[in-house]
């Protein structure tokens, strides 16, 4: 059995409904293996008594509260930034040798932290993808699971309503995904390396490459944009550098993250108060500069919502959420005479 000790960083936002909590905490609930503990990562302007009381489970886990601070908030929606909280976590050593971030419409097959942590320690793998799953299930349609008493009961669960076997993320349905995953597993092989990274963003990573590489960024502000590592050509690369810089696997070893079907609202675009103290602002952020932009376009019609969302993530400038994650990464990671751009600067 596996000693590694694992830290899951959980957001909980203002757009969905708390409900999408129940299952998570309930997986986590009944994990097989307790090596573990949560930080929950409040992005709403209810107090942790508040939220907790409108749940019907309640952690039965180690885990910290930790809630955004009031001054983040524009009315009632938040300008939050993740990579400033992972960055805050590191730098208090409040994270375990291994930390993922998790969304509160996910959640794990209940052998997901034996499974991943005997991997991971076996491995050693600076970054692992999770094998997030796309489920096609609201969390009304999955609620029924919350009966369940034993890790048994809620594995049964799962399989008798198709949700063990929803495509891998990055799968779509690509045939060859499946094609591979079955010579792989026949080879007893529980993890793939990929010529190619596509869009998953739930993944394990070491707190000695985090800190190593400075990933999550100290010194900078990334305003709205997740944590992910992301591969689109000409726009943002990440995966590319990092693949000449450490293998990082697909894990696909049996055991599952699951992802619930949920509403969506930009409210950085059409939430009247939030958009009005974003354009008062004065700021120098190119990231805050793109999004400003954005609004103002969309207001007066020349973009649709769509076309501004993107626009706030990648702009001819460069100027956008994933334009400076990529940008701001390339500061920290070698390059390829074996020096980061920091250190040649300097």
């Amino acid at each position: 059995m596996s000693n590694l000790l694992l830290t899951f960083i959980v957001t909980i936002d203002p757009i969905k409904t708390v409900s999408h909590l129940d299952i998570l905490i309930h997986s986590l609930n009944l994990q097989t293996r307790k090596n573990f503990n949560v930080i929950f990562h409040n992005q709403t302007l209810a107090l942790e008594s508040e939220i907790l009381t409108q749940l019907q489970v309640i952690p039965a886990f180690p885990y910290e509260w930790h809630d955004l601070e009031r001054a983040r908030f524009f009315g009632k929606y938040p300008l939050w930034d993740l990579y400033a909280f992972h960055d805050f976590l590191l730098e208090s050593s409040r994270v375990n040798p291994y930390f993922m971030s998790l969304h509160m419409e996910e959640f794990l097959d209940v052998d997901y932290v034996e499974k991943i942590s005997t991997f991971l320690e076996r491995t050693g793998f600076d970054i692992v993808f999770g094998n997030l799953r796309r489920t096609k299930l609201t969390f009304t349609q999955i609620e029924p699971i919350l009966k369940t008493d034993t890790a048994a009961q809620f594995n049964d669960s799962l399989k008798k309503t198709g949700v063990k076997y929803s495509p891998h993320w990055a799968a779509r349905p690509r045939w060859w995904w499946t094609t591979i995953m079955r010579r792989l597993q026949v080879g007893m092989r529980d993890y793939y390396l990929p010529f190619v990274y596509r869009d998953e963003d739930v993944y394990f990573m070491s707190v000695a490459f985090a800190r190593r590489y400075n990933w999550f960024l100290h010194g900078h502000s990334l305003p709205l944009e997740d944590i992910h590592i992301c591969e689109q050509e000409g726009v943002c690369e990440l995966a590319k550098e990092l693949r000449k810089l450490t293998p990082f696997p697909v894990y696909f070893g049996g055991s599952n993250i699951y992802h619930l079907e949920h509403e969506k609202y930009y409210y950085q675009f059409v939430d009247a108060e939030f958009t009005a103290r974003i354009l008062e602002m004065e700021t120098d952020n190119p990231i805050l500069g793109s999004l400003k932009k954005a609004i103002r376009e969309f207001r007066e019609g020349r973009l649709s919502l769509e076309s501004a969302l993107k626009l706030s993530r990648q702009n001819f400038d460069r100027a956008g959420t994933q334009d400076m994650n990529y940008r701001y990464h390339l500061l920290y990671l070698p390059q390829k005479n074996g020096a980061s751009s920091e250190a040649k600067a300097a």
